[in-house]
């Protein structure tokens, strides 16, 4: 990334679709340069790779459940 990228370490980033594909690369790339990211799926999802991958790139992560059925849970990871 170039100089002019402009930090993130106070932003919080919710990405949606974000078990694979463009979601997952966004919430990577976000990740990156300091934005906690909020990782949104549905409950069949499984968010353990993009995970693994906004630590890898240095980040802080928040799983965010969401479904049609019940209140969406929370858990920090």
């Amino acid at each position: 990334m170039g100089t002019n990228v402009r930090r993130l370490s106070d932003k919080v980033a919710l990405v949606t679709g974000a078990t694979a594909g463009i979601g997952q690369a966004t919430a990577v790339l976000l990740a990156a340069p300091g934005a906690v990211v909020a990782v949104n799926q549905r409950p069949e999802g499984e968010p353990r790779e993009t995970l693994r991958r906004i630590k890898g790139a240095g980040g802080e992560r928040v799983t965010v459940g969401a479904g049609r059925r019940g209140p969406p849970g929370r858990t920090a990871q």
